[in-house]
């Protein structure tokens, strides 16, 4: 035992019931607060993160790109926007638009209209998003930088 330590005295010690309702309430409402904590972890994850130099093997979609005529561009624009629906414009912060979830559900859409995901693809968008200004970055323009993204794959 450590020096001037004392055993706890046995009214503060939780009874067995507090314990098992202590326990039960951490499994419900655990799997609710992580995302809240999850999502400020991948902001600041990507905010120090240094941008990472674009590929010679990227995709040159150029400034008047129709991504509608892209493989996957349609249906990549019409799940766009309903994530624009539903999170705000993804580059209007001020209302609403929380980049993180923007990044998540943008990762989501990748994974329905594409073979395969990039590992990184989310912490991408992240990036992406927090570095835009208002009026730049809209559906169609997420759907360019998600299929850019993924090119060497497609």
């Amino acid at each position: 035992q450590v020096e001037n330590s004392r055993p706890c005295p046995a009214e503060a010690r939780p009874s067995p019931a507090m314990a098992r309702l202590a326990s039960i309430l951490a499994v419900w409402f655990f799997p609710l607060l992580l995302p809240l904590f999850a999502q400020d972890a991948l902001v600041d994850l990507a905010r120090d993160q240094e941008p990472e130099e674009e590929s010679d093997e990227q995709l040159d979609l150029g400034p008047d790109l129709d991504v509608m005529t892209l493989k996957h561009g349609e249906r990549c624009v019409e799940l766009a926007r309903a994530v624009e629906e539903r999170t705000g414009h993804f580059d209007d912060r001020a209302n609403g638009a929380n980049p993180a979830q923007v990044a998540a559900e943008m990762t989501t859409v990748a994974k329905e209209i594409l073979p395969s995901v990039k590992e990184d693809f989310e912490t991408a968008v992240l990036r992406k998003v927090i570095g835009v200004k208002k009026g730049q970055f809209g559906a169609e323009d997420a759907c360019i930088f998600l299929i850019q993204y993924h090119a060497d794959e497609l």
